[in-house]
C-alpha cells in the first residue's frame, strides 16, 4: 500500500498510515459491530463487509494536503489573477441610492457570482475629469463620499486596497471578508482578491509545492470551481502558472483542474476536493495512463455564428477557440498575426472567435476590424464555462477527437499555439 507524506513548515504528517490508519480502521469496525447488533440477516452482513474492503483501499490511498495563508507576490511589471472591469451606466434594477447632483455614473460587478450576491464599484468624473471610484463595503446599497477608495501608485498602476464581502443567495448569511484589489492600468480597470494558500506534499521522498489561490475575482470561496490550483511539477521552486516557449519547445504551465487527471513523476493523481475555507486540499489516486495523455475534454456547449446559426466541427485535425472582446487592445495587438496563421481555408485549424458581447456591437467593431475566424457569441451562461475569470485573449486548442491539447490567456499564447499545430 502507498503511504503518502505532506511535509508543511518542516512538520511531516503521514495521511493515513500508521496510528491514522489504526484510527480509520477502528472507526469502521466499531460501525461495523454497531450495525451487526441491530440487523440479523446475513444479507445485511454481507453488504456491511463489501463496504468496508471497498472504503478501507480509498481511504487509504486519499492525500490530504493542509494549506495555510501564503503571500501573493507579483514578478516586475505584471499582476498575478487579475481580470477586467467593464464599466456601463448605472442599471436601475439594482436599487442603489447615491448623493444628490450626481450623473452620468457608471457601474461594474466587482464579484458575480451565481450563488452569491453581486458586489459592485461605481465611478463618476470629478471636475478634474480623473474618475473617482466608489464601492459599497458596508453592504447597506447606499453609496456615500466615505466610500472613496482610495489609491496608492505601484509599478505604473493605480491600485486601492480594501475588504469586501457578500452574501449568500440561498442561505442569506454573510461570507467572510476577503482581501480585495482594483487595479488602475491607464484606461484598462482589473480586479483581484489578492491572497493564496500554499502547501508541501511530499511522494516518493520528493517535495512539491502547492498553491491554491481564488480563480477570479468573484471566487470568495475555496469551492470545487472557484480555485487556482498550481503544483511545482519540476521542483525549480517557482510556479509556472501559464505555457510558454523554452529552448524552442513549448513548455506547459503547472496549473492543475478538478476532473483532469495529471502526473507527479510516474504517478497518477486526480483532484478529489478542497474545503471551503481553503485550509485542506485532497487528491486521489487516478490509473488510467490512456487519459492522462490524452487531455481533458473540451466542455460541451454550443456556439452560435453571427447570423444564429450552430457552428459545427470542420472536421480539421485542430479547433482553436479564442475568447476576445472588442475592447481588448492584447486582442487586437494579435489580430493580424493570427489572421496570417488561421484564416487560410487551406490551414489545418479551424479557428472561431468567441465574444460575450452582442451581436450589434461584434458587427459594427468588424466593420473597420476584419476577422478571419468564424464568429461566434454564446447564448446564456456558456460564456461562465468557457472563461470565468473573464480574462481575454483566452484560448483553447482542441484536437478533432474533443481533448484540449492546450489552454492558455494571453496575447504571447500565439507563439505557443504556432508551435503546437506545427
Amino acid at each position: 500500500m502507498m503511504t503518502f507524506i505532506i511535509n508543511l513548515n518542516h512538520s511531516k504528517v503521514a495521511i493515513v498510515s500508521g496510528s491514522n490508519k489504526k484510527n480509520i480502521i477502528m472507526h469502521f469496525f466499531n460501525t461495523f459491530l454497531m450495525k451487526l447488533f441491530k440487523y440479523k440477516n446475513l444479507k445485511s452482513y454481507a453488504i456491511l463487509i463489501m463496504c468496508c474492503l471497498i472504503c478501507f483501499p480509498t481511504l487509504s490511498q486519499q492525500l490530504k494536503i493542509h494549506l495555510r495563508a501564503d503571500t501573493l507576490t507579483d514578478p516586475p511589471g505584471k499582476f498575478t489573477g487579475i481580470s477586467n472591469l467593464f464599466f456601463d451606466k448605472v442599471d436601475s434594477s439594482i436599487n442603489f441610492s447615491f448623493p444628490a447632483g450626481w450623473k452620468n455614473i457608471e457601474q461594474s460587478p466587482l464579484i458575480e457570482n451565481t450563488s452569491l450576491e453581486p458586489v459592485y464599484i461605481f465611478r463618476i468624473k470629478e471636475n478634474n475629469e480623473e474618475y473617482a471610484y466608489y464601492a459599497d463595503l458596508d453592504n447597506n446599497k447606499k453609496i456615500t463620499k466615505s466610500d472613496l477608495l482610495t489609491f496608492s501608485v505601484d509599478q505604473a498602476a493605480k491600485i486601492a486596497d480594501f475588504q469586501v464581502r457578500t452574501r449568500n443567495l440561498s442561505t442569506g448569511k454573510f461570507t467572510r471578508y476577503v482581501p480585495y484589489q482594483l487595479i488602475v492600468l491607464g484606461k484598462y480597470i482589473y480586479g483581484r482578491i489578492k491572497e493564496q494558500k500554499a502547501g508541501t506534499l511530499t511522494i516518493d521522498n520528493q517535495d512539491y509545492k502547492v498553491i491554491v489561490r481564488p480563480y477570479s475575482r468573484g471566487s470568495v470561496n475555496y469551492s470545487r470551481n472557484e480555485s487556482a490550483i498550481f503544483i511545482d511539477f519540476n521542483r525549480d521552486g517557482e510556479i509556472h502558472e501559464r505555457w510558454s516557449i523554452d529552448q524552442g519547445r513549448p513548455l506547459p504551465g503547472e496549473g492543475v483542474s478538478y476532473g483532469d487527471p495529471f502526473k507527479i513523476g510516474a504517478k497518477g493523481f486526480i483532484v478529489d476536493s478542497i474545503e471551503e475555507n481553503g485550509d485542506w486540499l485532497t487528491l486521489r489516486p487516478y490509473s488510467s495512463n490512456e487519459a492522462l495523455e490524452a487531455g481533458y475534454k473540451m466542455p460541451s456547449i454550443d456556439l452560435y455564428d453571427i447570423k444564429g446559426k450552430l457552428l459545427q466541427q470542420a472536421g480539421k485535425k485542430y479547433t482553436l477557440i479564442e475568447l476576445w472582446s472588442t475592447s481588448c487592445p492584447f486582442c487586437e495587438s494579435i489580430r493580424k498575426r493570427l489572421n496570417a496563421l488561421f484564416g487560410d481555408k487551406n490551414s489545418s485549424v479551424d479557428w472561431i472567435a468567441v465574444s460575450r458581447e452582442n451581436k450589434q456591437t461584434v458587427n459594427d467593431f468588424l466593420m473597420t476590424h476584419p476577422i478571419s475566424a468564424k464568429i461566434a457569441i454564446p447564448k446564456d451562461n456558456q460564456w461562465q464555462t468557457l472563461d470565468p475569470q473573464t480574462a481575454t485573449p483566452l484560448f483553447y486548442l482542441v484536437a478533432n477527437d474533443g481533448s484540449v491539447i492546450f489552454k492558455g490567456f494571453g496575447a504571447d499564447m500565439v507563439n505557443v499555439i504556432e508551435l503546437l499545430v506545427k
